[in-house]
């Protein structure tokens, strides 16, 4: 390394030897080192230009895609919404949108992807006008939208952005530019929405509102096992309901049609509201947000304070439009499809019980998918069948479903087939990941759900032939949004007579189904693997088994109250 003196710079002449170093004389060789330093410590000509760059340029207040689409995601629930979206949404009250003076609330408004159309909508309806005041305008329509966020850098973004489409008209002063700057710094706030609105006596709660829009965080992670989460979407939908406004327009996970982790009240409520007028569904969320999967998809509607009435509902699958106007409530859970619904109703007005009544909870046998075989060696009195196999494990370590235990036991995966409850390329669903029957003696962890128990095997490979019938997977797909398949998801299947094999061609004649809705189940679920080609007639395929080894036979016979103290399943 070279010295240096205490400013810094290398020492030239007689007190500094370069002797080996090179032939050139002393003075010569100093100076050339000497520009050889500067060079290494003066920056290079492209980080100069940024530095000068960095001075003179603001701070781009917008954020990457990717982190929009998965960092965020993950922390605050965001999923940015495409302006494709806000644009259809915005339609759904054009009149309002462009008028300059309806009042227009965004909570959780992001960088303000609802206000800024908002606000070029409603200038570009300026300019239609005879005689209209384009710089008036752009302050009355200002002055009417209204926005909070929880993160400032969202907040920054969103006023700049609004900033920009007033700047961009040309027509306001430069002068009155503070001014404007002044007024949204009024009109858009960092803040807690749920907590700021939640209190009656806040100024914006006085004041009357005629639209609330906006995509509103989805969900917060609780903590619990499996990155468990909770929805914060419908305290959103309860509070723009609560400001009284005369339209809401939302677009939310479609996942509280039928299913997910504490939205059962708020299905209710939302099946209930005749005043949920249009509901526009989209089964995958990608067609939407690129990049971000919502597990069960997505949907906008409109809520009209004014003008109860059916629901008009356009369901969104690919290249696939529909929309039929129906009553909310004539189910349970919504079913998307109109066709879907009929023959839902078809099959209920047999009046028979439905299977949901006779499913497990989803840990069967008390047991989580951390459960393992052979946490004592080869040693056990009944077999575990988890995700990679099967091996001994003792019964007294089972926290529930003893029951179940010395029955035939017909189970399907919890997980279902299809990622985040969407359909393949080919518009079809399988639903099941597994389906399999388990000898007496063998138990089950959180990997799989009992959908019945039997005392013969027999009866287990019927009901077996049952749930391998596209009507019966395609009617537990109308109560799945989601990837999981609980016992909620059966409540559209009948508990039918397990004394006989079934088909789609006699499930098909059972409950009257027409030849085009035959063929609309067939369009949208698939056959499985051991099912024959499409149009042939769908029998059962032999039953998954798994047999009991010597040793495991043997050690049923031994007593279960064993005084050897519990353990508890081997960890990943």
């Amino acid at each position: 390394m070279t010295p240096r003196d205490e400013t810094g710079t290398i020492p030239t002449g007689p007190a500094r030897s370069f002797q080996g170093l090179s032939s050139r004389p002393a003075r010569a060789r100093s100076t050339a080192l000497g520009r050889a330093d500067r060079r290494r410590r003066r920056p290079s000509p492209l980080r100069r230009r940024r530095r000068r760059a960095g001075r003179r340029a603001p701070r781009d207040l917008s954020l990457p895609a990717t982190m929009r689409t998965t960092e965020r995601v993950r922390a605050h629930g965001e999923v940015f919404t495409s302006p494709r979206e806000v644009e259809a949404m915005l339609d759904l009250v054009a009149d309002l949108a462009a008028d300059p003076d309806a009042r227009c609330f965004e909570p959780a408004c992001g960088d303000g992807n609802f206000l800024v159309a908002l606000l070029r909508r409603r200038l570009a309806a300026a300019k239609t006008r005879p005689g209209a005041e384009l710089g008036d305008v752009a302050r009355r329509a200002l002055a009417s939208l209204h926005g909070i966020d929880l993160l400032s850098d969202n907040v920054l973004a969103c006023r700049a952005r609004l900033l920009a489409v007033v700047q961009d008209t040309g027509v306001v002063d430069p002068a009155s530019l503070s001014t404007i700057a002044a007024l949204l710094q009024d009109r858009v706030v960092q803040g807690d929405a749920l907590a700021l609105l939640g209190d009656p006596a806040h100024p914006w709660r006085r004041q009357p509102v005629d639209v609330v829009i906006g995509n509103p965080p989805y969900q917060r992670e609780d903590g619990g096992h499996g990155r468990s989460a909770r929805p914060l979407f419908p305290a959103f939908v309860r509070l723009a309901k609560a400001l009284a406004p005369r339209h809401v327009v939302m677009i939310v996970p479609s996942r509280w049609f039928a299913g997910g982790k504490g939205l059962r009240g708020f299905r209710d409520e939302m099946l209930a509201d005749q005043r949920l007028r249009v509901l526009v569904d989209f089964e995958d969320a990608t067609a939407c947000f690129p990049g971000v999967d919502v597990a069960g998809g997505v949907a906008y509607f409109r809520w009209d304070r004014d003008d109860p009435g059916p629901c008009a509902i356009t369901n969104v699958t690919g290249d696939d439009r529909s929309t039929s106007t129906r009553a909310l409530d004539a189910l349970p859970v919504l079913v998307r499809h109109a066709t879907a619904a009929a023959i839902v109703q078809k099959v209920r007005a047999r009046g028979e019980p439905s299977l949901s009544t006779q499913v497990s909870p989803r840990k069967p046998f008390g047991l989580d998918t951390r459960a393992r075989p052979g946490h004592h060696g080869d040693d056990g009195d009944v077999r575990l069948r988890w995700q990679h196999g099967e091996g001994p494990f003792f019964r007294r370590d089972l926290k529930a479903g003893l029951p179940y235990v010395d029955r035939f036991k017909v189970c399907t995966s919890y997980v279902a087939f299809d990622h985040a409850g969407r359909p393949g390329k080919d518009g079809r669903r399988r639903v099941f990941s597994r389906l399999l029957v388990l000898p007496p003696g063998v138990v089950c962890n959180e990997t799989y759900v009992v959908v019945g128990a039997f005392d013969t095997d027999t009866e287990a490979r019927h009901l077996l032939s049952f749930l391998q019938t596209r009507l019966c997977r395609f009617l537990v797909a109308q109560a799945m949004v989601s990837h999981h398949i609980t016992r909620d998801a059966y409540v559209f299947v009948p508990r039918v007579d397990v004394t006989r094999p079934w088909t789609d061609a006699d499930l098909a004649a059972r409950y009257g189904l027409s030849e085009d809705e035959a063929a609309f189940v067939a369009a949208r679920i698939r056959p499985l693997p051991t099912e024959p080609a499409a149009g042939a007639v769908v029998s059962a395929p032999a039953a998954t088994t798994a047999p009991l080894s010597s040793s495991t036979q043997a050690a049923r016979g031994r007593r279960s109250g064993s005084r050897r103290p519990p353990s508890s399943p081997r960890q990943r």
